[in-house]
């Protein structure tokens, strides 16, 4: 993994594509775009490819792509990056790099701080949000509270990637609740929050301390997303009720709309 510093040197002097075509390659694309860091870019690829076109480049598969000293630029969730560093070793190529710990500087710039910031806060900043909601209503079905857990947490993921991955953001989301149930949150990341404690990264983590009733977690603050040029809603697909009453069933957003509101009551935090 390059620094970030060192990532936007790289991409203005030499050929890259992008491999993924979901979520984190849609965003790493926007942040290109808004640095001016598209001069080098020569396109998409996927293990399989698409007939589909993302803003206006073909979608190529792994095997129909002769690349020489292009770099790859690894842009999908952490739970495949492993599957995806195989495919391009197998395929020969090691010039690669995984960029989702870089997104959000790209996205955001410069981290202001890290501090340990009332989890009250930032539940306030996100209360019309249900991304917490998501992740908690799988926590609870972890520790036999519930049925659906699982169902719900897949039906909103699949709203930004494919059913395979969701399934493997969720096996990661229950390795995580083992390692924090178990060694505590010294070996966590800090979220990534902006100024205002609006949520970007960190959501799952967040959930699990919520769930154990934490007042506190570190999180990293970002001053804005490159002076307003991206919106928080594009950045971290963020989960607005008013957004997912188009997207998901009634059966589905109405129980984690409840979730939402026991996690509000449980801080404190007037809806």
């Amino acid at each position: 993994m390059l620094r970030t510093e060192d990532l936007v040197r790289t991409l203005k002097k030499n050929k890259y594509v992008i491999y993924g075509a979901g979520y984190v390659a849609d965003n790493f694309y926007k942040a290109l775009e808004n640095r001016d860091l598209l001069g080098k870019f020569e396109g998409f690829i996927t293990t399989k490819g698409s007939s589909e076109a993302k803003y206006g480049w073909s979608v190529r598969a792994i095997d129909e792509c002769n690349l020489n000293d292009e770099l790859v630029c690894i842009a999908v969730h952490e739970s495949i990056t492993g599957e995806i560093e195989t495919i391009l070793k197998q395929s020969g190529i090691e010039n690669y790099t995984w960029i989702y710990p870089n997104l959000y500087e790209l996205l955001a710039g410069n981290k202001i701080c890290t501090e340990n910031v009332p989890i009250k806060s930032v539940l306030s900043a996100n209360k019309n949000n249900l991304m917490i909601a998501i992740r908690y209503a799988a926590i609870e079905q972890f520790y036999g509270e519930r049925a659906d857990g699982y169902e719900l947490y897949l039906a909103a993921m699949k709203l930004h990637c494919g059913i395979d991955t969701a399934n493997k953001r969720l096996d990661s989301f229950k390795e995580l609740i083992e390692i924090v149930e178990k060694k505590g949150y010294k070996e966590i990341n800090p979220i990534s929050l902006l100024e205002n404690y609006e949520l970007l990264d960190g959501v799952h983590r967040l959930a699990i301390a919520i769930y154990w009733g934490e007042n506190t977690i570190d999180a990293d603050i970002y001053k804005s997303l490159n002076g307003g040029k991206i919106n928080i809603h594009e950045a971290n697909g963020r989960a607005d009720i008013s957004e997912l009453s188009k997207k998901l069933e009634e059966g589905i957003l109405s129980p984690l709309k409840e979730i939402n509101k026991r996690i509000m009551e449980k801080y404190g935090v007037k809806c």
